[in-house]
């Protein structure tokens, strides 16, 4: 996305939208990635938005000056301490690379006034949990964060080829590390769903090149809902996302609650039911991720 499209799209969504506070620089993408990153964020909060980043840390470009723009948050999402353990889940990922570009980001934390929340997502599954405590403890160590999260399922299409007994056998051995089932989590949430989805009420998920995906579950280029966000009323867009049949097909199978871990309770008591003798971190699921 060039400057000057991030730029009038950041005044379409303050002008129509003056309540949004918070823009995540991030969808099924590495932002570290983008060369103007920090000029991304400059501008956002120029128009009076907070920016929240989320990034494997494999790639270490322009750390310093995205620092120096002050990000509200930077999510870093792993899945392991070990090597071993962390490429089952990040695949030609390094963790000693995450680990080395979380120390530096650390630093520069420190030198640009803590401005920035810097907190690990740990993506729990069957056969990491013991490494979550080697990696709170280096969190500790360097001042950041660390909140387990149980891993779920994405995108929303290959959630619908597991339903329809159609998964890749690649996919489907993905399927088998979670430690709560998409088919648990769906019984669970069906018990009391929600009349609404927040992911479809209070988001809008805006593409690279500007057009407008259903939400962010979504890969997809056929979920594609608008082909600009700028030549769209936020009216007209919140209304084809309400007409859309793929919302139904969502929400009939709880999986709008799934994606919000809802309700946690039944959540954290199923995992520990399907992990009987393992210790799961206390503070397991205080955050969706």
């Amino acid at each position: 996305m060039s400057a000057e499209l991030f730029e009038n799209i950041a005044k379409k969504i303050r002008s129509e939208s003056p309540s949004v506070k918070l823009l995540w620089l991030f969808n099924w993408t590495e932002p570290v990635l983008h060369p103007r990153l920090p000029q991304l964020i400059a501008i956002a909060r120029e128009h009076g938005f907070r920016v929240c980043l989320s990034s494997n840390l494999n790639a270490g470009k322009h750390f310093e000056d995205v620092m120096a723009a002050t990000p509200r948050l930077w999510i870093v999402s792993l899945s392991g301490f070990s090597q071993e353990i962390y490429a089952r889940g990040h695949e030609r990922g390094d963790i000693e690379t995450v680990k080395a570009n979380m120390r530096h980001l650390s630093e520069l934390r420190y030198r640009y006034g803590e401005k920035t929340e810097i907190s690990v997502s740990y993506h729990c599954y069957n056969d990491n949990v013991d490494e979550y405590s080697q990696m709170r403890e280096y969190c500790d160590s360097l001042g950041l964060g660390c909140a387990p999260t149980l891993a779920f399922f994405y995108p929303l299409e290959k959630l619908f080829a597991y339903f329809e007994g159609t998964l890749t056998a690649q996919d489907q051995a993905l399927v088998d590390r979670l430690i709560v089932s998409p088919r648990e989590a769906t019984e669970m949430a069906l018990v009391n769903p929600s009349a609404d989805c927040v992911l479809r009420s209070q988001a809008m998920a805006i593409n690279c090149d500007g057009s407008v995906s259903l939400c962010c579950t979504v890969f997809d280029k056929k979920y594609q809902i608008a082909p600009s966000y700028l030549d769209a009323s936020l009216t007209d867009l919140q209304a084809r996302k309400y007409a859309h049949d793929t919302c139904n097909k969502c929400m009939s199978k709880g999986l709008h609650d799934s994606f919000s871990y809802s309700p946690i309770a039944d959540w954290r008591a199923r995992a520990e039911e399907n992990m009987p003798g393992v210790v799961l971190p206390a503070e397991l699921l205080n955050t969706s991720g």
